[in-house]
């Protein structure tokens, strides 16, 4: 979208209920005034933000024998590769081969005339892949989608007040009387907030309850498209209790860019020896990447000056000055017990992992001495021997990684034997 593009909205009343006021605001947003947010380094990314439907516009170009490879490949993965089915078809009462088999013999029997809608195409795959709620177990979806991220410009955050559950809006950028920072979210597109998160959360692959609330919730505002689908609405409409107490509703239309990844970043497609060992949870790292660009613009900023050597350190509003300001925080935290470090590790996603644990060191050796809480929510993994390491530093006994495991299948055979290997009768085949 240009700077001279603009998302119309209007205003106008709703029907009291309950004896409150609602009012309906679609105001006026143009996306160059909203890039105006966030540091003139990162505005080119947002500034060629779309709407939703321009995107899909973009999407369609998935041939028939394009269909039937995925769904082929699909089965070689989960029927003879994967090493978890077996649990997984016994702990969610899922049969995801089965469906794969099912949706290749309908593929199988038509013609390029009657091919189905390229997204319903996705949305089955997708569903398929989300019933084994395996993390590391994805279908990633292909160009247009893959490197485009929907989002809202802000967040929903969960808090307690009196052991009572509430949803608030953080991180807004609109520049609005009503609709700020800190207002309670009642209602998503008219349903009761907690249900809206129930029911995209099961759209989650988190593998018990309590993981996809939480990735249901991080997903509600910002959708990344290599492993979710498009919205299927094109705006929401947000019931909320303003700061005076009035119920009062926001309509915002979904918005689309591609978030650069970071210059530390190991590039998963590159022929190194970081790229073998990533440990990642696609999502996760997703939303993440896309929070740092759309939230925290001065950080993203001092990181590419940092990866310049224009600076050494940057400081974040909170925390010490840090060689690595997008994947450390750190500051003293004042308790009833006391106070104790605190360090934040959003990634683990670093080219240098010797450099990533030194300087978690340095910024440990700032902090009080009394304790540390060191917090990975949200941490979507990254380079596994850079968190092996930490673990090393913070355990005063030896860590040995646990050893990789595959299925005993004739597939897996005949990749052993090519590559000189024996397979032991106990189904486990040696890792070199």
């Amino acid at each position: 979208m240009s700077k001279s593009t603009k998302i119309k909205e209007t205003s106008e009343k709703i029907k009291p209920e309950s004896g409150q006021s609602k009012s309906f605001n679609k105001g006026k947003m143009d996306i160059g005034d909203l890039a105006k947010s966030v540091h003139e380094e990162i505005r080119p990314q947002l500034a060629a933000s779309t709407d939703l439907q321009t995107f899909l516009e973009t999407t369609g170009k998935l041939s028939l024998s394009d269909m039937r490879l995925l769904v082929e490949q699909a089965l070689v993965l989960l029927e003879t590769t994967y090493v978890h089915m077996p649990l997984k078809r016994a702990m969610h009462a899922v049969d995801p081969v089965q469906r794969l088999k099912l949706l290749k013999y309908r593929l199988d029997r038509i013609t390029e005339e009657k091919i189905p809608n390229e997204i319903r195409f996705h949305n089955e795959m997708t569903e398929i892949f989300t019933s084994v709620r395996d993390l590391h177990t994805n279908y990633l979806l292909p160009a247009p989608f893959n490197d485009k991220t929907a989002y809202l410009p802000f967040l929903i955050e969960e808090c307690f007040e009196n052991d009572q559950q509430k949803y608030l809006v953080t991180n807004i950028w609109l520049d609005h009387p009503t609709f700020k920072s800190g207002v309670e979210v009642l209602y998503w597109n008219g349903i009761p907030i907690e249900k809206a998160v129930e029911l995209n959360a099961d759209r989650q692959a988190g593998s018990n309850l309590e993981a996809r609330h939480a990735r249901g919730l991080d997903s509600l505002t910002i959708r990344p498209m290599i492993t979710t689908l498009p919205p299927d609405e094109e705006w929401v409409v947000i019931g909320y209790r303003s700061m005076d107490g009035a119920e009062l509703e926001f309509r915002q239309p979904w918005l689309v860019f591609s978030p650069e990844p970071g210059p530390t970043m190991v590039d998963p497609n590159s022929l190194t020896k970081e790229a073998t060992a990533l440990g990642i949870d696609i999502k996760t790292a997703a939303i993440h990447q896309a929070k740092k660009v759309l939230f925290a613009s001065e950080a993203v900023a001092a990181e590419k000056k940092i990866a310049k050597a224009e600076i050494k350190r940057a400081a974040p509003p909170l925390g010490l000055e840090t060689s690595m300001p997008t994947v450390l925080m750190a500051r003293n935290m004042e308790t009833s017990n006391g106070t104790f470090g605190y360090i934040r590790i959003f990634e683990f996603d670093v080219g240098n992992a010797d450099e990533f644990v030194a300087e978690f060191v340095r910024l440990t050796e700032s902090l009080s001495q009394n304790g540390l809480i060191i917090d990975v929510r949200g941490n979507g993994g990254g380079l596994i021997y850079a968190s092996e390491r930490l673990l090393q530093v913070l355990a005063p006994q030896r860590i040995s990684p646990e050893p990789a495991q595959f299925i005993n299948t004739p597939s897996e055979g005949s990749i052993s034997v090519a590559r000189g290997m024996s397979c032991p009768r106990s189904g486990r085949l040696p890792i070199r």
